[in-house]
């Protein structure tokens, strides 16, 4: 499926803090290293002067080399100024040239798809700018993607502030998370760039899976929608980053991160860990310490949250809307704010209510030791980890929990927090959710 906002061949792209800027003269150092090719999806081919030849990881990238993918090729190449570029399928891109001394980039985009991740540009003449056939785009340290295909260009910002300009020289400037477009000139002269607005879900997750080249061998579970202080590894994860399947995500104390994992939105606050699978039928995801917030409006989907033994599913109609806190491995908290969930513990389940609080003690408590995880629905996953029991703790630790007691106790009169979901609660009762 094409994006819906392409690009135009003939249409003047400028993004950038300060006004458009157009290429003078040829590269001074034809055949200079500008990178290296780090992962491929065939299939892509560089061609060099009279020579084109197929491109694999830790191919050298050099001043005039024409990346080209075909159908179904995807290339990441790593700039040697650190800035990094995703080429989608069916896209090509000359790179013109690329001094990571004097940080002067200047790249060609003919057709395609490109996201690019540019380094802030901190010398006096430094310039990163992409050009099209009609127009260029320039940045100073930001994360856009352009697409240009079908007379309209279109770009979206995932980080930063950028300038989208017409052949005009009129602009508008999008900061993170909006999107805007422009069409090719006709006899009357260039279009206007359509106003700033904001970019769904559903686009900023298309835009970064159409340029998304992945891991060998892991399956795209989802999308950052937003983030802070988060990560999965030692990676920072930033609005628009990808997540594969095992992926352990960590937020840091003040730290947040929103994920769309097929319909369904969670987010991880505070110190907080999990992992995310895009699941056979449903998304999944595996609590293993701190606040989960899960929120879904389609009615066509579910999902799954595991915490500790206690699987969580939702029961009622949409919007679901639910809070589950992990103070330990053995003391969970389950707060409904829309709908209804339904909770087991080994073989007790129960109906969780809309407007209700519950501390729920789980049968066995998980010691995690895999990362990557292991989904909770494959026969594999209870090898990633070490069981215990949670007899022990009847809340109090004083005594184990009676034999035929139920797992479950409702917090009379206690509330439900809002605060820290106020985001997710308008998207799931918006109408026009995605």
């Amino acid at each position: 499926m094409k994006f819906p906002y392409a690009l135009a061949p003939t249409l003047l792209l400028s993004v950038c803090i300060a006004a458009p800027a157009v290429i003078v003269g040829a590269p001074q150092a034809s055949g200079s290293r500008a990178g290296e090719v780090t992962r491929v999806i065939p299939e892509v081919s560089i061609a060099r002067g009279l020579k084109t030849v197929t491109a694999s990881a830790k191919s050298v990238v050099v001043w005039e080399d024409l990346v080209s993918t075909q159908i179904n090729g995807r290339a990441r190449i790593a700039l040697d100024d650190g800035s990094l570029l995703n080429i989608g399928s069916q896209s090509s891109m000359h790179v013109v040239k690329h001094d990571a001394g004097t940080q002067q980039t200047d790249l060609e985009l003919a057709y395609g798809k490109l996201r690019t991740q540019a380094q802030k540009i901190a010398k006096p003449n430094g310039k990163f700018e992409v050009h099209t056939p009609a127009g260029v785009a320039g940045v100073v340290g930001t994360d856009f993607y352009v697409s240009y295909d079908s007379n309209t260009m279109s770009v979206i910002v995932f980080e930063g502030i950028v300038r989208v300009c017409n052949l005009a020289g009129v602009c508008v400037e999008l900061k993170a998370g909006q999107m805007s477009s422009v069409r090719t000139a006709d006899n009357s002269g260039p279009p206007p760039p359509l106003a700033p607005r904001q970019a769904t879900l559903d686009i900023l997750t298309q835009a970064a899976q159409s340029t998304d080249v992945g891991l060998s061998g892991a399956a795209l579970t989802g999308v950052v929608v937003d983030a802070k202080d988060a990560q999965v590894g030692e990676s920072s994860l930033t609005r628009g980053a990808s997540l594969y399947t095992g992926d352990v995500v960590s937020t840091r104390s003040g730290g947040h991160v929103q994920l769309r994992v097929r319909q369904s939105r969670f987010e991880l606050i505070g110190e907080s860990y999990g992992a995310f699978f895009p699941g056979v039928n449903s998304a999944v995801a595996e609590l293993r310490y701190g606040t989960l917030i899960g929120a879904l409006s389609s009615p066509s989907e579910t999902f799954e949250i595991f915490a500790s033994d206690v699987r969580i599913v939702p029961k009622s109609e949409r919007p679901i809307l639910a809070q589950i806190t992990m103070n330990s491995s053995c003391d969970l908290q389950i707060k409904v704010q829309h709908g209804s969930l339904e909770a087991t513990v080994g073989k007790e389940t129960k109906i969780l209510e809309e407007g209700h609080s519950y501390d729920v003690i789980p049968e066995v408590s998980l010691k995690y030791s895999r990362n990557p995880a292991i989904s909770p629905d494959e026969s594999e996953y209870h090898r990633g980890h070490e069981h215990a029991s949670c007899a022990l703790a009847a809340q109090s630790g004083k005594r184990p929990l009676p034999a035929g007691s139920s797992h479950f106790k409702i917090l009379v009169g206690a509330a439900v927090a809002t605060a820290t979901i106020i985001p997710l609660v308008a998207e799931a009762e918006s109408p026009s959710l995605p």
